[in-house]
C-alpha cells in the first residue's frame, strides 16, 4: 500500500462487500464412499456465517482423465448461520441445500473442487478457491494433484480402516487454508456440523485467535494449536487465553505484495490513528458492517458479518481486526470498534478519471473519488431492487464498471442524464491473480449520481489539511 501526501490519496482496491482470510468459503468435508450403493454421499462447505455463495461453483473431477463430470452452480445460496452449506444425496440428514443423484460423487482417486467466477472443464487453477483430492487406498493422481498447493497430500477416505462408515473431515474446521489437505482426518460424517475431530485422550486446544477445540495433542499441534493437558474447552473457568492485536499504521498494515496481495493476510492489528468512516452502515451491504474509511493517508474497507453496531459516515472509529482479502479487495475483518467521535466533516472526493481508476487503481480502493463527463448506453439503469454493474467512460475513452448496488437508494430512480457525474467508493471484483484489474466505482447514494453535470466545481467542503489533525 502506498502513501500519499495530504494532498493526494492512495490506497488498495475493493468493492465493501464480501469475506475473506478466515472468512473465505472452503471444502471442509467429503464423503464419496458409504455403505452399499452410496447414497449418503456429500460435500460440505465451511466459511463466514451468511456468505453469499454468488458466483461460485463445485466441480467434481474424474481422476481417469481429469475432466469435470458434475459441476454445481451455487449462485443464490448462501452459508447457514453457522458458516456451512451442504450437497449431497437426498438420504443425508439434515437435507442437503443442493441435491445430487446417489452414487454420484465418485470414490476416487478423484477430486472435489471450488471455484470463482466459472467452471472449467479440466483441472486447472485458474479462478481455484480450494480442492481436495481424495482416494480410497488408490494410487496418487499426479495431474489432479496440481490443484493443491506443493506437498499437499491425497486424502484416503480409508485412512483410519473405515471408508464406508467415515467421511474426510478437516479438523478443526477451516483448518489449513485454501488448497491446503494436511488437516483432513477421517472420522464420522458430520453434515451441517462442526467436524468430528474429538476422540479418546482429547484435549482442550487453543489456536491463535482464541478459539478452543477438543483435539488429541498430536492432532492439536499439527493444526498449530497448543493443548492443555489438564483441560477440556468446555471446563468450568477454562479460557483459551485471547490473542493480542500487533500496533500497526494503516498503510502498512494494508500493505500488497507484487500481486496485489496483502503482505499481512491473517494479522490481528490494532490500527495506531482512528479511521474516518466514508458510508453509512448498510450501503452495500445491510446489517453488517461494510464500509470504506481512511486514516488520512490509507483507506481500507471494514467489513464483517456479526458487528450490528450501526456506523455513521463521519464517524471517527478505532479499529483493532484481522486484515483480510476477497477478490482482489483488502478489508480488516473480524472488528472490534469504538467509536471516538461522530459527525466529522468527509474530504473533498479526489477528482479522477476513468483511465486513472483503471491504471493506478490500487491508489483509490476504499477511498472516496470522483469521476465526471461520463457517458453510458441508455436502458442499463437497475430497477428497484436490482444490481447493476453498467460500463461507463470519460473522454480518455476507458471503459470502468459502475456498480450499482441494490442496498443503496439508487436503484429504481431516474438514470442520469449523460454527461453525469458520480462520486463514490473506489473497488475491485478481480478473483485471480496478479490482482489488478476489474476496476469499479461505487456511488452510496442518489445524492452521488449528479444527472446532467458534467464536471462541476468541487463543493466546498473540509480539506485533507483541516482533517488531518482528528486522525491522531
Amino acid at each position: 500500500m502506498r502513501a500519499r501526501t495530504i494532498f493526494s490519496l492512495f490506497a488498495v482496491l475493493a468493492l465493501c462487500a464480501g469475506v475473506a482470510g478466515a472468512q473465505d468459503v472452503l471444502i471442509n468435508e467429503v464423503d464419496a464412499d458409504t455403505e452399499g450403493t452410496d447414497i449418503l454421499e456429500f460435500v460440505e462447505l465451511y466459511g463466514g456465517p451468511g456468505m453469499a455463495l454468488d458466483g461460485y461453483f463445485v466441480v467434481f473431477f474424474n481422476g481417469s482423465n481429469n475432466l469435470a463430470y458434475a459441476t454445481y452452480d451455487l449462485t443464490g445460496y448462501a452459508l447457514d448461520a453457522s458458516g456451512f452449506f451442504v450437497l449431497g444425496n437426498e438420504g443425508v440428514v439434515p437435507t442437503p441445500a443442493i441435491i445430487f443423484p446417489s452414487n454420484g460423487l465418485q470414490n476416487g482417486a478423484d477430486a472435489v473442487a471450488l471455484y470463482a467466477g466459472a467452471a472449467p472443464d479440466t483441472a486447472i487453477v485458474t479462478g481455484l478457491i480450494d480442492a481436495i483430492v481424495y482416494d480410497t487406498n488408490d494410487a496418487d493422481d499426479a495431474e489432479l494433484l496440481t490443484l493443491l498447493l506443493a506437498g499437499e497430500p491425497q486424502v484416503n477416505e480409508d485412512g483410519a480402516g473405515d471408508k464406508d462408515h467415515h467421511s474426510n473431515q478437516r479438523c478443526p474446521d477451516g483448518a489449513g487454508g485454501s488448497r491446503v489437505t494436511s488437516f483432513y482426518i477421517q472420522n464420522f460424517p458430520t453434515p451441517w456440523a462442526l467436524n468430528n475431530c474429538g476422540g479418546p485422550d482429547t484435549f482442550a486446544c487453543c489456536f491463535p485467535d482464541g478459539s478452543c477445540q477438543d483435539l488429541t495433542e498430536e492432532d492439536c499441534i499439527a493444526a498449530g494449536g497448543v493443548a492443555y493437558l489438564e483441560n477440556a474447552c468446555d471446563d468450568v473457568g477454562f479460557e483459551c487465553p485471547q490473542p493480542q492485536p500487533t500496533d500497526m499504521a494503516l498503510c502498512d498494515a494494508v500493505a500488497l505484495d507484487a500481486d496485489g496481495f496483502p503482505v499481512n493476510i491473517d494479522l490481528f492489528v490494532h490500527i495506531t490513528s482512528s479511521l474516518l468512516i466514508l458510508n453509512d452502515d448498510g450501503t452495500f451491504s445491510s446489517g453488517n458492517v461494510d464500509a470504506g474509511a481512511t486514516d488520512g493517508e490509507c483507506c481500507v474497507c471494514l467489513f464483517d458479518f456479526n458487528v450490528t453496531d450501526v456506523l455513521m459516515a463521519g464517524d471517527l472509529v478505532d479499529v483493532i481486526g484481522t486484515v483480510a482479502f476477497y477478490n482482489g479487495k483488502t478489508q480488516i475483518t473480524d472488528l472490534v470498534l469504538t467509536v471516538i467521535s461522530s459527525g466529522n466533516p468527509l474530504p473533498d472526493p479526489e477528482a479522477i478519471t476513468t483511465e486513472e481508476l483503471s491504471i493506478n487503481g490500487e491508489a483509490y480502493e476504499s477511498c472516496l473519488i470522483s469521476i465526471c463527463g461520463l457517458e453510458m448506453d441508455p436502458g442499463q439503469w437497475p430497477a428497484e431492487g436490482s444490481n447493476a454493474s453498467i460500463d461507463v467512460w470519460d473522454d480518455t475513452g476507458v471503459v470502468i464498471t459502475l456498480r450499482i448496488d441494490k442496498e443503496t437508494d439508487i436503484d429504481g430512480s431516474a438514470e442520469p442524464v449523460t454527461p453525469f457525474t458520480c462520486i463514490g467508493l473506489g473497488g475491485q471484483y478481480d478473483y485471480s491473480s496478479p490482482y489488478f484489474d476489474y476496476y469499479q466505482l461505487l456511488p452510496r447514494s442518489t445524492a452521488d449520481v449528479l444527472s446532467g453535470v458534467d464536471c462541476p466545481t468541487p463543493a466546498n467542503e473540509a480539506s485533507w489539511g483541516e482533517l488531518k489533525n482528528m486522525f491522531k
